[in-house]
């Protein structure tokens, strides 16, 4: 409920008219960035709509009784904290999804070459990620206890 699915398909049309007009430039469809792309664009699309249900409901926005659809978070479906966390899972398949575009756009499949500089790269940028949440996380923590 809170992912909205009836708003998945203003992340679905972009995509599907990016390859469009993809395929028809370079007459080749190259699926693995497709199918990157499209879980990308519905994953963006499910995290804002969770974000927007958890940050309606913690500034009071919406409230029990309101018109419209259910939203779990005021309504006392599901717990903020389970909101916020799947917020931060939707971003972060979409970020996954991205990197996976990324990588996918190093190589050829005729040309396995640049293999070595994809995957390192890719997992550089996670390796950067990881780190600087595990500093943030120890730093808030330390922050917080003082």
């Amino acid at each position: 409920m809170a992912a909205r699915p009836r708003t998945l398909p203003a992340a679905v049309a972009p995509v599907l008219v990016g390859t469009a007009a993809a395929v028809e430039a370079v007459d080749e469809l190259r699926i693995g960035a497709f199918i990157a792309a499209l879980i990308g664009s519905i994953f963006i699309q499910i995290g804002t709509n969770l974000a927007n249900d958890y940050s309606d409901a913690m500034r009071g926005a919406d409230a029990a009784d309101r018109l419209g659809p259910v939203r779990v978070t005021s309504s006392g479906l599901v717990a903020p904290r389970r909101v916020l966390i799947a917020t931060w899972i939707a971003f972060g398949v979409a970020v996954a999804a991205g990197l996976l575009i990324y990588e996918h756009s190093l190589l050829r499949p005729d040309d396995l070459s640049r293999l070595d500089l994809a995957f390192f790269n890719v997992n550089g940028y996670i390796a950067v990620v990881l780190f600087l949440a595990t500093a943030g996380d120890l730093f808030l923590s330390w922050l917080l206890a003082r």
